[in-house]
Parts: structure tokens; sequence; C-alpha cells
């Protein structure tokens, strides 16, 4: 098959110092001519057609006047580009101010009797009708908003289209991770017809893309994604239900992942799908009758061809071929390629022709003959006797991914015959005769000649596996095969064990287990565990909050809908953000990692294992679409989410160095409680989902109990005691030992003066006798309360109450809206990000004098408040009274003074007068301000 032609690229219109990147979006085939948009200057061209497909400049717009095309539309036989910009829509020569605020993202339309109704992605949900009468005239609007029953928060893409008569509008969303297909009313407004999501088989993460097409009479939907790399393929039915038919993951040979853009073309009565993102290059695919996708050609990048980082894609055919037209989020410039598909498709077991052929196996026993041309067998699964009978190594290839989940030649049996070869897998056999008679070398074999697309199985019932008898209900195993686990909806376990699994979670809390195979592992709903093994893993998380962790191998571990943590494995992984705020941790593995789509002030890094002291210590330098990080051996590259350099004057310590438990360890597969003891070196021991014993002995140790009511043993060495779920036991030792607690029956037990330890908290807690330290997890509001020790108590990213108790306390708040109370002592108080409030109950919380009195750090005027309004200001009157804020002026001798004194070194103090002697009784110290005002406290 040959691959398209690159004909031209078009000029750089609108950046001269560099080339400018078109929008998601942006380029719109309407009434012969092709829209597009700069991301830099906004203006709107217009390209005329040339005779070969290649673009010519007809017209070009002011710089700034349009920001972001949606789309287009026709009306009275005028092409109306449809532009946004700020808050306002341009529809042709027509401003309108909508109704809400719309997405930055393609606009659809559809016919109604007497104009047209525009359909836009709300910005807060559901769906903006905007409808134009036969003049294209703006006349009306109305919203239909997202429900509990319907996939419409935060729509990332629509498509209109029309099958069997009937108007349809679908849209997928990113925040409920599914599809909504509506009927369009004759007026233009929308009934709901039928919604599917990941728990009815729609694995996807982060859609970007909707297509239709038509074969054999019926109607497929299209969905692609960036977040998961893949292309999901519905069938339509005559009452507007959907059903999953095929699904095809992008890996090493093919050209979409993260992919934004696709689109649709039917040539010559067969239908193509083409699409590109991250790749650096596009796919061509085919859609065969039963909605199943094949890969008809993989376009690589060029040094003309601008192809890093698609955008955008348009597609025509003409008479002998078909014409694509690319833009690149990062090369200027549109790429214009031809393609003329030769051969013929046949499904009904006859043999191909003179050019490049697809020959799909109906089933039955069959021997197949291909002819001249680089040909496609596409052969069924089944247990008759299936053959080929010329095929050129090199030019002809074979798809066996009806047979299985096959990702490496290593699943497969293959034997060189007198003739040709021999490939088996399990009860399916095929014989290949070569065109010329002679052997076939299998060690000349790639998966490529066997394997067309990594596809998904559209259904996946349980495999029949052996699972002890004493095994509980919530508990899946697998085989020593390659098995297809699909977890049920109670929460479960499955352990993959050997061969190359796919292991799909259920409804509830699921733990899912790769084992010694390349495995899919995917998450569904719930809050799911789910851990990659050690081989090269694909793990992918579900709508809740997960925890993924890689293996030992090369994985690519993508986000899901929650706010998920992702641990990196001791291999070179590919790390996917989603839509919710994701945690990466990275370990100290000298191989290079990358993390896509991260957004800075959202999702965070943890480089803490890498062992450097600070941002400062680490080598930073920013790309065009993110950042590299450098320390010694290890390696990040950043690609954020915008494709936009990385902002490192923004970067804070937080989001390099956040805080992380260590990479959970699965839980033993057991029946009942287990005792288990380490070594006198540093162990990692994990339990099982009963009540279990786990004991370090010597070395630094990390126990994990799981779920029932563990006790945990550190003993000598820095150790990490995680209990799991339920009310745990853990005794430190001596060393400095870090507890997680996350069940209010959870118990810490330490000695006095054994170490300096650490409690991690997901719950409101209190520190315990002989513990120092308290660290918040997550962004739920907690409180945190210290004891009579020196405590540091460290918030989470949501609201926290902080209280130090006795002693000198150190307070530190991170993000939200924060009260910090040191108590008695010398505290610390150090302010966040959010709008925080020191809290002060009595002058004896902080006594004046150096040694004595409070200090706050990071106070931020006009955000940040202290809080004095609990303590009486004049002791000397009756009842409860209020300070008087005197500025920077002295006492005058009169109680209830508050005053600031401050030096050039830029600090001050802030001095109280309870008694009317003209003395402070009440010391604060606040770094780094020159000056305080009465709106800074509440009185």
């Amino acid at each position: 098959m040959p691959l398209p032609q690159f004909i031209a690229r078009t000029p750089i219109l609108s950046s001269p110092d560099g080339p400018p990147a078109l929008t998601v979006g942006s380029l719109v085939a309407l009434n012969g001519f092709i829209y597009s948009t700069g991301a830099h200057d906004g203006a709107l061209t217009r390209w005329s057609i040339g005779a070969d497909g290649a673009l010519e400049v007809g017209q070009t717009g002011t710089s700034g006047d349009a920001a972001r095309l949606l789309g287009g539309t026709m009306a009275a036989g005028v092409a109306l580009p449809i532009v946004l910009t700020g808050g306002t829509l341009s529809i042709g020569a027509h401003l309108v101010s909508p109704l809400v605020a719309v997405a930055a993202m393609t606009a659809v339309s559809a016919p109604l009797a007497d104009g047209q109704a525009l359909y836009f992605a709300a910005a807060g949900g559901g769906v903006l009708q905007i409808t134009l009468n036969a003049a294209g005239l703006p006349i009306g609007q109305s919203l239909t908003r997202d429900t509990d029953e319907i996939f419409a928060g935060d729509l990332q893409t629509l498509h209109s289209f029309t099958s069997d008569g009937t108007a349809y509008l679908a849209g997928a969303s990113s925040q409920d991770t599914g599809l909504s297909l509506w009927r369009i009313q004759s007026d233009g407004s929308l009934v709901e017809a039928s919604s599917i999501g990941p728990d009815t088989g729609l694995w996807i993460a982060a859609p970007t893309a909707i297509e239709t097409l038509v074969v054999a009479g019926e109607t497929y939907l299209l969905v692609g994604a960036a977040g998961s790399s893949s292309i999901s393929v519905l069938h339509l039915d005559a009452g507007g239900g959907l059903t999953l038919t095929d699904h095809v993951l992008d890996d090493r040979n093919s050209r979409f992942d993260t992919l934004q853009a696709m689109t649709a073309v039917t040539h010559q009565g067969q239908s193509y799908v083409i699409a590109g993102g991250g790749d650096d290059g596009f796919t061509i695919f085919q859609l065969l009758p039963g909605g199943r996708l094949i890969a008809r050609a993989h376009v690589p990048d060029t040094i003309e061809a601008g192809l890093q980082n698609i955008t955008a894609i348009t597609a025509s055919s003409g008479a002998d071929d078909i014409t694509f037209h690319i833009a690149s989020g990062v090369e200027g410039g549109i790429s214009t390629f031809r393609w003329a598909p030769d051969g013929t498709t046949t499904t009904n077991g006859r043999a191909g022709g003179l050019g490049d052929d697809v020959i799909v196996d109906p089933g039955g026993a069959r021997a197949f003959t291909g002819g001249a041309g680089a040909d496609l067998f596409v052969i069924a699964a089944g247990r008759q006797v299936k053959s080929i009978t010329d095929f050129t190594l090199g030019e002809d290839r074979i798809d066996l991914s009806k047979w299985g989940m096959i990702r490496s030649l290593d699943q497969l049996t293959l034997t060189t015959t007198e003739t040709g070869f021999q490939v088996s897998y399990g009860n399916f056999n095929l014989t290949v005769h070569s065109a010329n008679g002679q052997p076939i070398d299998i060690a000349n074999l790639s998966i490529t000649d066997l394997i067309n697309l990594t596809h998904i199985p559209p259904t996946l019932p349980k495999t029949n596996v052996a699972v002890p008898s004493a095994a509980s209900e919530d508990m899946l195993i697998g085989t020593g095969g390659h098995d297809v686990l699909q977890a049920g909806d109670g929460g479960v376990t499955v352990y993959a064990l050997e061969g190359n699994d796919i292991v799909i979670g259920g409804a509830g809390n699921d733990i899912l287990i790769g084992g010694l195979g390349n495995d899919h592992l995917e998450g569904v709903a719930g809050n799911n565990y789910i851990f990659g093994g050690p081989g090269n893993n694909m793990i992918i998380g579900g709508t809740g909050n997960d925890i993924l962790v890689g293996g030992a191998g090369s994985n690519t571990i993508i986000a899901g809908g929650g706010n998920n943590i992702i641990y990196d494995g001791a291999g070179p992984d590919r790390m996917v953000s989603g839509p919710g705020a994701n945690l990466f941790v990275l370990m100290r593995d000298s191989q290079p990692d990358v993390i896509e789509g991260f957004q800075l002030g959202k999702d965070r890094i943890d480089l803490s294992s890498w062992g450097a002291s600070g941002i400062a210590a680490l080598n930073i330098s920013q790309t065009a679409s993110g950042a590299i990080i450098r320390f010694g051996a290890e390696l990040l590259e950043i690609f954020t989410a915008d494709q936009k350099p990385l902002d490192l004057a923004a970067l804070n310590y937080d989001d390099l160095f956040a805080t992380a438990l260590p990479a959970p360890l699965p839980p033993v597969q057991a029946t009942r409680g287990q005792n288990f003891g380490g070594t006198s070196a540093s162990d990692s021991l994990a339990g099982t989902q009963f009540n279990d014993t786990l004991r370090g002995y010597g070395g630094n140790d990390v126990l994990f109990g799981w779920d029932g009511d563990d006790t945990l043993y550190g003993n000598a060495g820095n150790d990490w005691l995680i209990g799991g779920r339920g009310a745990d036991t853990m005794y430190g030792g001596v060393g400095d030992d870090n507890y997680h607690v996350d069940d209010p029956g959870d118990m810490v037990i330490e000695n006095p003066d054994q170490g300096n330890d650490t409690v991690y908290a997901e719950i409101t807690y209190t520190l315990p006798a002989n513990v120092e330290n308290l660290r918040l997890l997550g962004d739920a509001n907690l409180n945190g309360y210290g004891n009579e020790l020196d405590n540091l108590l460290v918030g989470n990213y949501g609201d926290n109450y902080l209280e130090g108790g006795a002693g000198n306390d150190w307070l530190a708040a991170k993000a939200g809206s924060n009260i910090l109370y040191g108590g008695p002592g010398r505290d610390w108080l150090v302010g966040g990000t959010g709008p925080d409030i020191f809290l002060y109950k009595d002058i004896a919380d902080s006594p004046p004098g150096q040694s004595t009195r409070d200090l706050i750090n990071n106070f931020t005027r006009g955000q940040d408040r202290i809080d004095l309004s609990a303590i009486d200001a004049d002791q000397l009157a009756d009842g409860h009274q209020s300070f008087t804020f005197i500025g920077a002026n002295a006492f005058s001798g009169m109680a209830g003074e508050l005053r600031y004194a401050t030096w050039n070194q830029g600090w001050l103090i802030i001095e109280a007068d309870v008694t009317g002697d003209g003395s402070a009784d009440m010391q604060i110290f606040v770094n780094l301000l020159n000056e305080i005002g009465a709106e800074d406290f509440i009185l």
C-alpha cells in the first residue's frame, strides 16, 4: 500500500519570527475553501484549493480580528465562518453574545425547515443552541443543561449527522467520560436518544473528536480520545441505541498517540478515518462492515511536512484520490497530502485483484488468494482450516488480531514449512504458502506482519479460570495463559498471573494486579488500585480517584477522570494526565520518563526520591511544548496540556516535591490473615485483605497492611507503617518512623526518645504521645492538632485548621482557606497560597521577647488576617473589650491599644498593651512586611 504523497505546505503568514500554531478546530472546509486561524495573532485566513489540492492564499484578515475559528456553515449560498473572540461569537458578519459562555472547540450545525441550528459546548456544562433563519441571521438561543442521566458535563467535542432521516447530535464529555446522543427535533431542540460510558464499554479518557461513517448501510460513530490514545467504534441502531463494535489503541507502530484531530471520508465506496495528535504523523484507517477498524497507512513527519503535534485535519474525496489538509500545533503552515488507495475490499472470501486488496475472512474453512499488489488478509477466529496461497513477505500482511490480545510474536507458535510458514494461537491455525513456493524464515517475521492494530475486545466476558475453592466472591484469579478478566460491581481483587492479560474493573473499589506478561489493566468506576507487573503494561484509570502503579517494564499509565496518584515504575514510562488533579511520583531509576498533558497549578510531581535538595538543584530547561528536568542520571520530559512551554517562573516547591507515600505493594493472595516477618535488612512487606501481623525487624522497612485490622511493628530503623483499610495498630520502634493514618480506629504507638516520627493523615487527626510531626494528605477539609512536644504540622490542599498545642511548634499552610493557631510556646506560623487566618486566643500565646514571641511568615496583605478577637484587650475593665489599632504610633498608656514597629530590614513586630502601662504585653513578629493596617486584623 503506497503512502500518501506530500504535495505542499503553505507559507507562514502570521509570524515571521516563528511558526504559528493553528488551534484545535481552526481548519474548516467550507464552500470549496479552507479557513484557518493562527494561534499567535488570531488572523482569519481563507485558502483557495488548487488543482493538485495545494492551498493558495485567497484572503487574510487583520491580526487580532479573530481569536478562535470554531467552524462554519452556509446560509443563502454564503459561507459563514463561526469565530469566538473573547466571549463574543461572530457568525459570518453577525455578532452574537452567547446566552452562556461557550467552550473554545468545534461548533456543529443541523438543518431546520426554515433555517438551521448551531450547537456549541457550554463552558459550564450542556449544549447551547443558536437558531439562524434562512438568511443566516441569529434569531434565538436555548440551553440544554447537563443532568445526572447524560454525559454533558465539560463536553470536549460535538458532532451532528443524519441517519435514516433522523438528525442527531453527539457529544463526548471528559468530566463524565462518556458520550451522549440526542435527537434533533424540528425546532432544533434536543431529546436524549441514548448514552454510553465506561460501565457499558466505552473505555476512553479525554475525548477529542467524533465522526460518523455509513458502511454496508449501517451507521457508525467513531470517538477519538487523547488521554487513552484510542478510537472507539459505536454502532447506531434504528432506535438510536449505541453498541461498541471496536476499540483500538495507539501503539509503537501507529501514529495517533494523544489523538487531537480526526476526520472521516468515503471514497469509491470505502470508508476511511484519518487521525493524528502528538505522534508526529498520522494514521489512515479503513472501517470494515461490522464496525471493525484496520490500518491502511501510518505516515511519519518529515522535514518538509508540518506534522508535529497535529491539531486539525480535513479530507475530501476526488475522482481518483483523497486530499488531506493538516495543521500542526507547533509547526506553521498547512500541509497537503494526496492518497490514491487502489485495490478492492472483499468480505466473501473471494480472491483479490491486481491492486492492494483487503481480503476479509467471513469465517469457516477458507483458502485466500491475494493476487498482485500489497494485500492485507484479515483472518477470523475459528478452528476451521485456513490458508493463504500467495503470501509475499515484506509486501503482504496478515491481521490475526481477531484471534485475541496478541501483543508479541512470543504469544504465537510459528513454524517454517517447505512452502512458507504456519502460525497457531490456542485452537486457531493458519497455513501460509509463499507466492514463490519457498520457505519463509520465521526469524524474519515482525509483529506488523501478523497484527494490524492493537484492539481491545468490545465485550469482555470473564474467562473460565481455576479459582481456589476457598477464594471469596470478591476475588478473581487468572490462569497461566492469556486471560480476559472483568471484575463485578462489588469491589473485586483481580490477580492476572502469567500471560498477556486484559483486566477490566467494575463499579466498585477494585484492586487490579498484573502478572508476568504484558498486561492491559483498566479501571472503570470506584477508587481503585491498579498494579502493573514486570512486563510492558498499559494501565488506565477509571472515573474515580485511583492509585496507578507502574511495574519494572516500560509502562503507559493513563490517568482517568478523578484525582489520581501515578507511581512511575522502574523502566522508561509514559504517564498521561487527565481532567482531575493528578500527582506523579517519580522513582530514582536512571530511566527517561515522560509526563503528558501536565497542567501547572493542578497537577503535581514528587521528585523526592531523586535526592535533590530543591528546585535550585535541578537542571530544568524549557521546551516548545513543556520542559525537561534532569538531575544526575534522572530525566523527566514534561508535555503541557496546551502544548506550550512550561512557565518555569511559576514553579513552586510543591509543584515538584509534593508529599507522597511510598509506592504501595499489591496485597498477598490468601484466604485468611497471615503473619509476615522481615529480616535484619530493609524489607518491603505487604499483607492480605484480612487481619495480618507484619514485623519489620532491622533495617528501614516499608510495611503495607491492606484490608483488615492489622498490627504492624517497625522495630529498629526508619520505617514506613501503612496500615491500609481497617482499624490498624502500628508500633514504630527506634528510628525516625512514618505512619499513614486513614481510619479513625488507627492507633500509632511510640515510646519516648525513639526518634523523630511523622504521621501522614487523610483524616482529621491529633498527634499521639511521643510523635512529633503531622502532615495532612489529599484535598479534603481536615483539622490537625499537635501535642505537648515541639510539633511540625503541615496542611494539605483543602481548608485546614491547624493547632499546635503546647511546645514551640511550626505550622505551615498550603492551598485553601486555613486557620493556624499555634497555642502556647514560641511558634512559627507559615501562610499558604490561599486566604489564611492566624489565630490568637490569649496574650500568653505570644509573649513579648525575642525568645518567646511567635513568628508569622508568608503573610499576604489583603488576603490573610490576624485574629485577636478572642483576647480581652483591656484587662482592667469589665467585660470583653476589642483592640484599637493605632498604626506605628507609640502607646499612649491606655489599655487596649495595638501597634506595630518596623525596621528597614523588611519585617515588623506587632505589639499589644492590655494593662495600660505603655509597654507590650504581647508581641508577634511578622517577616518580610514593612507595614500593616487595621484591615489586616480581626479585632
